[in-house]
């Protein structure tokens, strides 16, 4: 077995063997031996990488190998758990690869979306990968015994950088209203799309302090003015916002009772938001109530419905209750499907408010009125809830002042990070690349393994005649890669031809051009075949049989059609076609053979048949 690089421990230990104890011994557990300890954590990490790196060199493992042997490359991937300490009163949505972590020069990324609920203070853990693969991404050195990275050197980015504008317009964008800056630095980017942003100043004082999610770029096409060489940017801002339901009523049409559930809503927790009655029926409703026309609903369903009814969503025009037009019920009427579910419409103009039955408060109330009901096993029950509150921002032509929000301006906390490990450099790329072999798309690690370490097929006679035959297969045809001279099983030449021939059947001795046949006396030397001079050296000849594959166009010649009796007739000879199928074979063979022929060496193709 090898040697293993030295550890931390390794390396500490001998500091301590080779120094004399009154110089190490009075900085143990003090500041000065986090020096050494870091001293000793980077010769311990380049052990490691050079020892990987040695052992990624080779195509396959053997006896001895502690590691993998060359391998895809990897990023390193980690944990951070982050927590809400602030904006608690809004629904936060933290996109996949958005929430950035700094790192000792490295950036960490998010690998998926995490959503925080009103009032929702749990921690979250979010996965993330360093941005590069290679080595260079593991942390594990620079960890703390319980594997964590010390908060003092790790942080959430600021993927704002600090930017503000004024001047800016809010636009209309054909239902939405966009955030257009004035071209002049600081300018928003495409890839702000995520992140938050405040309305910190505009003509409009509804308009102000408003703070909405960035949901799309708009581009920045058009120069404005004309001439000013300024291309203002804008952004796509989110035409509603999310908040806590004002009220959450049940109604049970069996008992005929409004039950308040206003304060479930808020709670995460246990499933404690029935959605029907304690004993089903059609006409049982759950009622949602807001301050602001409702454009749709997050559910938390705690346990899924199982059973068949169907589910209505409606809501009050001031005489009675009307489907919602444009109804997307991802919820699936609450069958069978657990967890975050979401009901969106298009808000109608006829919405009105209506006095709640529980609390007298005027309200837009929304509903999902159980319709029709076959069977119910188990009733589905929510958690919590949120609601989606049309609130269109004002339009501001020039007047707007703006600032983007960082994760901790959106009250998100980094309160721990394990290291991030299991990085490895693309080795197995690199030692592809030397040998000009490369991986397919989806080409598994294991099998481009074996594919790049085998020797390649090339230069030998044997290996020209493979490539020959494997572009003729599929024509069901064979080839044969000979040179001046080679002879066939039975003793015939394999490529005759012209010969500087000596007929001894009279004198003087005369040469003569004389077309080579079996039993002629030469070629005693193979050279005489007339040959052009790049053709007499270093030359190697593809016999290939014609085949027809392929073929189109329109023939006609002048056979003559005994069948029919005429001289000039459709026969065998094309006009402007061509077989394309074994002619496109023909050049994938010729594409082959230069690629694997021997340096310096020369080829030619030769059809053996007539068409």
């Amino acid at each position: 077995m090898a040697d293993t690089p030295p550890d931390l421990d390794s390396l500490l230990g001998l500091w301590r063997r080779i120094t004399p104890q009154h110089f190490w011994g009075p900085m143990e557990g003090t500041p000065s031996e986090a020096v050494f300890r870091a001293y000793a954590g980077q010769l311990a990490t380049l052990a490691e990488s050079l020892d990987r790196g040695t052992q990624g060199r080779y195509f396959l493992p053997y006896a001895t190998q502690r590691d993998l042997p060359a391998s895809y490359g990897l990023r390193a991937v980690g944990t951070a758990t982050l927590a809400r300490v602030g904006h608690l009163d809004r629904w936060v949505s933290a996109p996949g690869s958005l929430i950035q972590l700094d790192a000792f020069a490295r950036t960490y990324v998010s690998t998926g979306p995490q959503v925080w609920w009103p009032q929702d203070t749990a921690a979250r853990e979010v996965q993330v990968a360093c941005q590069v693969e290679g080595f260079v991404g593991n942390l594990t050195f620079a960890a703390e015994p319980d594997g964590t990275i010390g908060l003092d050197q790790i942080g959430l980015a600021d993927q704002t950088r600090s930017r503000v504008g004024t001047g800016a317009s809010l636009v209309d964008l054909i239902g939405s209203v966009g955030l257009q800056d004035t071209g002049v630095p600081d300018t928003l980017a495409p890839e702000d799309v995520g992140l938050y942003v405040e309305i910190t100043g505009s003509s409009t004082a509804s308009n102000v302090g408003q703070v909405r999610q960035i949901v799309g770029w708009a581009g920045s096409d058009t120069e404005i003015p004309v001439g000013s060489g300024l291309y203002p940017r804008t952004v796509v801002l989110e035409s509603s916002t999310w908040q806590s339901a004002t009220e959450v009523l049940l109604f049970d049409v069996t008992a005929v009772t409004y039950t308040d559930y206003t304060a479930e809503s808020l709670s995460p927790g246990v499933p404690d938001i029935p959605t029907f009655g304690p004993v089903p029926a059609p006409g049982d409703a759950l009622y949602f109530g807001a301050s602001a026309p409702l454009a749709g609903l997050v559910l938390d369903l705690g346990v899924a419905g199982d059973g068949s009814w169907t589910v209505a969503w409606e809501y009050w025009d001031g005489g009675g209750w009307v489907a919602y037009p444009d109804l997307v019920d991802l919820s699936l009427a609450w069958v069978g499907n657990a967890g975050t579910v979401r009901v969106g419409w298009t808000v109608p103009a006829t919405q009105v408010a209506t006095a709640s039955p529980v609390s007298g408060q005027v309200l837009y109330f929304s509903r999902a009125r159980l319709d029709t009901l076959a069977s119910v096993v188990t009733i589905p029950t929510l958690t919590r809830l949120v609601t989606r509150i049309l609130d269109p921002l004002v339009l501001d032509p020039g007047g707007v002042s703006w600032r983007l929000l960082s994760w901790q301006d959106m009250g998100l906390a980094l309160i721990e990070v394990l290291a991030p490990e299991g990085g490895r450099d693309n080795d197995l790329w690199l030692l592809g690349d030397e040998r000009g072999v490369y991986p397919q798309p989806g080409e598994a690690q294991e099998t481009f393994r074996a594919r790049v370490s085998a020797l390649a097929d090339v230069v030998s006679p044997n290996a020209i005649n493979r490539a020959v035959n494997r572009a003729l297969a599929p024509l069901g045809l064979q080839g044969r890669a000979v040179d001046v001279g080679s002879l066939n099983p039975d003793g015939t030449l394999a490529f005759p031809g012209l010969w500087l021939d000596l007929p001894v059947t009279s004198l003087p001795l005369v040469s003569a051009l004389d077309l080579y046949a079996p039993g002629d006396l030469f070629p005693v030397n193979p050279w005489n075949l007339l040959l052009g001079a790049d053709e007499a050296y270093g030359w190697f000849f593809v016999l290939v049989p014609w085949d027809g594959s392929g073929e189109f166009g329109a023939f006609f010649d002048t056979t003559v059609l005994t069948d029919y009796g005429t001289a000039a007739a459709v026969d065998s000879a094309f006009f402007d076609g061509y077989p394309v199928t074994y002619y496109g074979a023909i050049s994938s063979m010729w594409s082959t053979l230069d690629v694997i022929r021997a340096g310096g060496v020369g080829f030619t193709m030769i059809r053996t048949e007539d068409p």
